[in-house]
């Protein structure tokens, strides 16, 4: 069984050649998804042999899943820019769908986090399991954040993370990166069905169980504020859905208007 390797990127040229040169060695195709980016990202992909496919601007956390049918290959392992696998994991991939691939849908992922240029186990988002190995044609594909991927349970398995086992997933590159970026996640984040005080109640809890008891030291400092800023970006958003304050504040003027020279 064959694995696609696929990528979704938008100005990516720090970024994109690391990636490329490491997938290559072990993809049997690489795809990647460009979202018009203005720099050289395109023709970095072209040094490779890679002609990537051309999707519109969407900005980060919708996903536009529908294109994974661009895989010539049932099994898509899904991945950013920032991501780096082990050979270990790789192979333990192989062997898992060899072994296992058609009574699995989906496989969990473990991820190893750098953030703001630190990786600690002290961190509450040190390793996380991800559902990014796909069977494109069983799984379940939406563009809901954070549940892309989804399977029966019984259709899933989980690759445990183990020395040398992971993908190394290295992102955050400065604070304002991070809010850049989270910005993006929070909007699209409270778009779903449920409700402001579930969300409000979702964010309380990573906020203050984030760091908690881990005897976090000054470099982690960074990790807290920016995390503790994206959820309670979240709750903002939340409390302000299905209101229009541009209308509101249209009204107040014409009343102030009316009230302060009309009756001239």
């Amino acid at each position: 069984m064959k694995i696609t390797c696929m990528i979704t990127v938008y100005n990516e040229e720090a970024r994109i050649g690391n990636f490329l040169e490491h997938a290559t060695k072990w993809a049997d195709e690489v795809v990647v998804r460009d979202k018009a980016s203005t720099d050289s990202t395109v023709d970095i992909c072209r040094s490779y042999g890679i002609e990537p496919a051309h999707v519109p601007f969407s900005s980060d956390g919708t996903w536009e899943m529908d294109t994974l049918e661009c895989a010539n290959n049932d099994w898509v392992f899904y991945m950013t820019a920032s991501e780096i696998p082990t050979k270990k994991l790789i192979d333990k991939m192989r062997e898992l769908i060899e072994t296992r691939g058609d009574e699995l849908d989906l496989v969990y992922i473990p991820k190893v986090l750098w953030s703001l240029g630190i990786c600690s186990d002290k961190s509450p988002w040190h390793v996380s399991y991800q559902p990014f190995l796909i069977n494109r044609k069983r799984a379940v594909i939406s563009d809901r954040i954070h549940a892309n991927f989804s399977a029966p349970k019984e259709r899933t398995a989980t690759i445990e993370r183990e020395d040398g086992c992971f993908v190394a997933h290295l992102t955050h590159t400065s604070g304002e990166a991070f809010l850049r970026k989270h910005l993006e996640y929070a909007i699209h984040e409270v778009n779903t069905d449920e409700s402001e005080d579930m969300i409000a109640a979702r964010c309380v809890s990573s906020i203050v169980s984030a760091f908690d008891g881990v005897g976090i030291g000054h470099e982690l400092w960074a990790q807290k504020c920016g995390w503790n800023v994206y959820f309670y970006s979240i709750m903002l958003l939340a409390a302000e859905r299905g209101k229009d304050h541009v209308k509101t504040y249209g009204e107040i003027a014409r009343k102030l208007i009316e009230t302060n020279w009309h009756e001239q």
